[in-house]
């Protein structure tokens, strides 16, 4: 089955209170923001946290990378964008922050997380198999 990309994408604006002494978006606020767009892109193949829950696991991040390239500064609209880039043995999600005017770049970014077993917290090696069945769904829609 020919896998087609699978994205989400959100509005967030800058808030006063997103804002460091800098008067710039602080750094730590980003990870919020793909949070948002993080579960956004969960719900477009039916396995957000609750279903993850549900299905006998969790799944921790267990890597986070950001670039800054330009600050969000106070009442700027942005465009947090997630997208799937591996599901195998982990889930990988890209992420691009964009002014919602100009398109232009603020951050990029990168998460990884493993799946382990709700009760126990074992690692899996490889990713459970009521995620190959909620992606094929998804992809054959």
């Amino acid at each position: 089955m020919k896998q087609k990309a699978l994205t989400a994408e959100v509005e967030v604006e800058v808030e006063f209170h997103d804002l460091d002494p800098m008067g710039v978006a602080w750094h730590g606020h980003y990870l919020r923001y793909f949070e948002r767009a993080r579960c956004a892109l969960l719900r477009r193949f039916d396995y957000d946290y609750p279903q993850m829950h549900a299905s006998g696991y969790h799944w921790p991040i267990v890597d986070c990378r950001l670039r800054y390239v330009a600050p969000g500064r106070y009442g700027q609209r942005l465009l947090v964008r997630a997208e799937l880039a591996e599901w195998e043995n982990r889930l990988v999600i890209d992420y691009l922050v964009r002014d919602a005017k100009s398109s232009a770049r603020i951050t990029e970014g990168r998460t990884v997380q493993v799946a382990v077993t709700a009760d126990g917290w074992e690692l899996q090696m490889v990713s459970p198999a009521v995620l190959r069945e909620k992606l094929e769904r998804a992809w054959a829609a």
